[in-house]
Formats: C-alpha cells, sequence, structure tokens
C-alpha cells in the first residue's frame, strides 16, 4: 500500500447504487486494512465496532478505530450518526448520481435480488410495486439528501459524480481498478422507462435533484482548481454536461 493514508478517519458515505461498491474496491485496494466497513450489524463485511446501532457513534469508538488504524469508514449509513464524533464535513466523502437514473436503477436491482430479509425486496414482491408505485413510497425518495442530512455539498471533503467515475477518482489521488473489474454489483435487466415516469420520480426527488446540481458544480470547480493549465475539451465544463446530456443509458 503506497497510497499516503488521510491523517484523521474519513465518513465515506455510499448511497446505493451511486458507485459506491466500486469506490470501496478502490479504497480496498489503496487502504488495505485502513478501511472499515458499516453496511448492517448482519453483514459479513462490517466492522466489529461498527456492527451495533446506536443513533449516535460514540466519539469512543471513532478513537479506537483510529488506534486500531482505521482511517475510512464507508457504508450505507446517515452522516447523523457520525456526525457527534465527526463533526468537520471536510471528513465527509460522497459520491451522487442523477436522482432519477439511481431510482431506476435501485428498484430493477431490488426486484431483481433473492433477499427474503431485505424490507425493501419482501415489499416489491408481496405488493407488486412497479417503478412508479416504488419511487412514490416516502422512504425511498431524497436517499442523497436522506444520508446527507445537515451537511452541504460545498463543505465536503470530496464529492464524487458516479457518471464521471474516473475524472471525480483523480480527484481523490487514489489509483484507480483496472476495467474490467469495476462492473461490480451492477444492475442488469432493467427495462425501459417512460418519460411520464421519470417525471413522476424527478418530483419525487426534486431535493436530491437540487443536490445533484450543486455537485455538479463542486466537481466542476475541483477539477478547475486541481489544473493549472485549460482542461481538454471532454473534461472542461461544457464538456461534462454535454456527455452528461448526450450520454446513452448506462450499468449500474
Amino acid at each position: 500500500m503506497s497510497t499516503p493514508l488521510p491523517d484523521r478517519l474519513i465518513v465515506s458515505l455510499h448511497v446505493p447504487k451511486t458507485a459506491g461498491t466500486a469506490f470501496a474496491d478502490v479504497l480496498t485496494q489503496n487502504y488495505g486494512s485502513a478501511v472499515a466497513f458499516a453496511y448492517g450489524p448482519d453483514h459479513p463485511k462490517t466492522h466489529p465496532l461498527l456492527r451495533q446501532l446506536p443513533a449516535s457513534i460514540p466519539a469512543e469508538t471513532i478513537a479506537k478505530l483510529e488506534q486500531e488504524g482505521v482511517r475510512v469508514v464507508h457504508g450505507h449509513f446517515s452522516a447523523h450518526r457520525y456526525l457527534e464524533a465527526v463533526p468537520d464535513p471536510a471528513r465527509y466523502w460522497m459520491w451522487l448520481r442523477d436522482p432519477v437514473e439511481r431510482m431506476i436503477s435501485e428498484y430493477y436491482f431490488n426486484r431483481g435480488r433473492d433477499d427474503a430479509e431485505n424490507p425493501q425486496v419482501a415489499q416489491i414482491r408481496e405488493e407488486n410495486l412497479s417503478l412508479g408505485d416504488y419511487a412514490a413510497k416516502t422512504r425511498t425518495r431524497n436517499l442523497h439528501k436522506h444520508l446527507l442530512g445537515p451537511l452541504k455539498i460545498e463543505e465536503l471533503g470530496f464529492v464524487g459524480i458516479s457518471e464521471f467515475f474516473d475524472e471525480c477518482l483523480a480527484l481523490t489521488g487514489l489509483a484507480p481498478l483496472p476495467k474490467k473489474t469495476r462492473l461490480r454489483n451492477v444492475t442488469r435487466n432493467k427495462e425501459p422507462v417512460d418519460i411520464d415516469t421519470r417525471r413522476v420520480i424527478a418530483r419525487n426527488n426534486i431535493i436530491d435533484i437540487a443536490l445533484y446540481s450543486a455537485a455538479l458544480q463542486r466537481v466542476l470547480a475541483d477539477r478547475r482548481a486541481a489544473s493549472d493549465t485549460p482542461a481538454p475539451a471532454e473534461t472542461s465544463a461544457g464538456g461534462l454536461l454535454g456527455r452528461l446530456l448526450d450520454r446513452g443509458p448506462r450499468q449500474s
């Protein structure tokens, strides 16, 4: 492991279906055992100190993790849980994705899972939920905001856009994964989604759409700040936004 470790523990918020699994692999490749995962008490990858689910992670737990050499905690959780022990927003990392595409990917991913213990999977099957029905559920809406909590995009230590994974990863200084290993945990068998359903999803996730817009501006500003020379056309503000608008459906 040659990548320098952060000085203090970083909290990495994994919003489902935003390339968080690929980023977890990047973290492991670069930081090895200095990464601790938090995916719930029963998940085999969850660190022993993070298997309990208190409303607020105590500062003592963070101190113990740091004493063990952990420098990044990555997983599915809200920033609220860590804010008392880690109040500095600059110690939080987050990837975001077009909220409509994220919701579509989450629905088809859960619909295709064989996991009867997962409440979302069970509800889709028991109620035979359509994509529109699923997206209308209160607990599925604005998931970026739910996990971000009171933190602001502008204050985070790192913000990435999953549609521009490589460009954003370059901002972290972390070594990328070989391309052939990146399509892990992708959603397969997605069906075409009509424009009316997409509009419904957008209306139900307007807060996340605003966050996504702020994240795009943040990434563009970070890329400009990281470069002393004019960016190539494909990585300029117009180039990145043009690629986002023109891109076809992607697996994720």
